[in-house]
């Protein structure tokens, strides 16, 4: 098919060129500014207006959307991880890691569960004969119970019977502690039956105290009715305890202290219109006294008893009306500016080129990919840029975020080798473990044993990094790395080895500090192997790793899982594989001899890494 011939332009043709007069942005955006706010003069005051009513009706959107928002974030904050933390013991005993006929083992477990949820009050397994053995908090005594008799008891394991799932019972009073209390139950099966359930019981005094406890709930009055028709939490709660008891477990709302409180659900109560487009939140407002009025936002919130809760907050009339006080005094305000706007436009085409300018600049910074001296934008009075300043800066965070979970050693590396595909090659693997982790987390708090695992694997990660190598996963209070990939390492082992001494010494030094501080010591077992792996990016198209797979890296976990075997005194113990040792062999090793590994066919020769001082040679 032939192409159509072109027609010349007027230079190629020979005619006269035009001349364009080009203009800088600054003068452009001056003269269109003048402009358009010359002709605007008779309509923006109108647009003005529109603009500022929609701006105070979004805000008081915002307002009822974070106000109710925030009560519901406290309560799932608090109950959620309670349901995990039951539906992980469950797990574990599923498959046999707890025993909940062994009392000791079961005491062991519950008060690990209770350390790690702080706002329960007891905790404890009932089996399929309604045996309660529990521990309550307060005084972290193991107790047993027979609740044979109980017929809360009796419905609850007839529920979890025939469903099988995880269930927040009824508002029940607890006697012995004058409180109206929630709680769960997960149920255990084991073998193809239920064996039993968890329970956990959380006090309903606690919703009152982490609802007041919010920052996003200022001057406002925070509740939560139970049933609608009864009191669940709220600031004068505890006042009313004295007047509970079995039959009566919640203060009913018709005699409830707050006369604010009472009014809520008065039929004579408007709705609010401004909330009307907010999904799942209503509101309305109320006069419970002459010349005052509250504001009611709220939300219905399921699944966390066998009765919906309302959770909500209200406020007095002028905490919100103040908003619309301010439109009067900004559209008077407007006339003021909009006698300064013609004048103003000259000099804000100027500045405009200014955030245009350092938008350039700042993405440039990003191809640096050293995200943490990337200086964020600054806003401008323009929605635009200030929107482009926005996304920028979110992008920034969230690559800052990206750095703290995708190695940054390791990305440098893949961008300056370009993208591959998966290969053999032959690497070292390391496998690190905290020996007796369990045990020394059990008396610890969740941040404090999050607190140890952040700087254990800080120290861990920089002697790794130091000898470039690639930290590939972390596994509970375990660290695998490996050398030799993505990019080549001929002395891939000596590295891990050396890596290896870094981290002992590491912990030596960190364990003279624990010991001097009346502190237990953390004491490491660390397994090197060297082989042929499969390296490369492997997983689904929604995550994936740049890791390695082989039987290498079940050899190194191996070698670690050995140090249990083998020594018992140092701060850190060094296994390695002949394979290691072969490549090695400059550093001082011990022949531990040839050992199975389980899982391999075979028995593999087995040295250890000396020059680590023992633990008692310091003590």
């Amino acid at each position: 098919m032939r192409s159509r011939p072109r027609k010349p332009d007027s230079a190629e043709a020979g005619g006269p060129r035009k001349r364009i007069t080009r203009l800088s942005i600054a003068s452009a955006l001056a003269l269109a500014l003048g402009l358009l706010t010359l002709t605007a003069v008779a309509s923006v005051l109108a647009v003005g207006l529109y603009t500022s009513f929609s701006n105070t009706r979004d805000l008081g959107q915002d307002v009822a959307r974070l106000a109710v928002q925030s009560a519901v974030d406290s309560i799932e904050n608090h109950l959620d991880p309670i349901e995990a933390q039951l539906g992980y013991l469950a797990e574990l005993t599923y498959v046999g890691a707890v025993d909940p006929t062994d009392d000791r083992d079961l005491r062991r477990t519950i008060r690990a569960a209770l350390s790690a949820t702080p706002d329960v009050a007891a905790a404890g397994f009932v089996d399929t004969n309604l045996r309660l053995r529990y521990i309550v908090r307060e005084n972290g005594q193991f107790g047993s119970e027979d609740l044979a008799a109980d017929p809360i008891a009796i419905a609850m394991l007839e529920a979890i019977s025939r469903n099988a799932s995880p269930l927040w019972g009824p508002v029940i009073f607890e006697p012995d502690t004058g409180k109206p209390i929630v709680w769960f139950v997960q149920p255990v099966n084991r073998d193809g039956r239920l064996i039993g359930a968890y329970l956990a019981v959380v006090p309903t005094t606690a919703f009152t105290t982490f609802l007041g406890a919010s920052k996003a709930l200022p001057g406002g009055t925070s509740f939560i009715l139970y049933d609608d028709h009864y009191v669940l939490a709220h600031k004068d709660l505890p006042a009313a305890l004295a007047t509970l008891g079995p039959d009566r477990p919640l203060p009913p709302l018709a005699e409830f202290s707050d006369p604010v409180l009472r009014e809520m659900w008065n039929p004579e109560n408007p709705k609010l219109g401004f909330i009307a487009n907010i999904s799942e939140v209503q509101g309305h407002r109320t006069r419970s006294r002459p010349g005052e009025g509250h504001f009611f936002l709220y939300r219905t919130l399921y699944g966390y008893s066998d009765k919906p809760w309302q959770v909500g907050v209200y406020y007095r009339d002028d905490q919100i009306g103040a908003e619309f006080n301010r439109l009067i005094a900004s559209t008077v305000t407007g006339f003021v500016i909009l006698l300064l706007a013609i004048a103003a436009a000259i000099l804000l085409g100027r500045r405009i080129a200014r955030p245009i300018e350092a938008l350039a600049r700042a993405a440039s910074q990003i191809s640096r990919l050293d995200f943490a001296r990337v200086t964020p934008l600054p806003h401008t009075r323009f929605r635009e840029l200030n929107n482009a300043a926005d996304a920028y800066n979110s992008m920034l965070r969230g690559l800052i975020w990206f750095e703290r979970y995708v190695p940054k050693r390791l990305v440098e590396r893949l961008v300056a080798t370009g993208p591959e595909d998966s290969e053999e090659r032959e690497v070292t693997v390391m496998f690190t473990d905290i020996v007796g982790f369990t045990r020394l987390a059990e008396g610890l708090s969740a941040s404090r044993v999050a607190s140890l695992l952040n700087r254990h694997f800080e120290t861990i990660t920089a002697c790794i990094e130091a000898e470039d190598g690639t930290v590939d996963k972390f596994i509970g209070d375990s660290v695998m790395a490996f050398w030799g990939a993505p990019e080549a390492q001929p002395d891939h082992a000596l590295r891990a080895c050396r890596a290896a001494q870094a981290i002992a010494a590491g912990a030596e030094a960190e364990n003279v500090r624990r010991r001097r501080d009346g502190e237990p010591p953390i004491r490491l077992r660390i397994g090197l192997h060297s082989g042929r792996v499969v390296v490369g990016n492997i997983g689904a198209p929604g995550r994936i790793n740049y890791t390695v797979v082989s039987d290498t890296v079940n050899v190194a976990q191996r070698l670690e899982a050995l140090g249990r075997e083998i020594d018992d005194t140092n701060d850190c113990i060094v296994l390695a594989s002949g394979d290691t040792r072969e490549a090695a062999r400059a550093l001082d090793w011990q022949t531990v001899g040839d050992r199975d590994i389980r899982g391999r066919s075979g028995r593999i020769d087995v040295y250890r890494l000396r020059g680590l001082r023992s633990a008692t040679s310091r003590t």
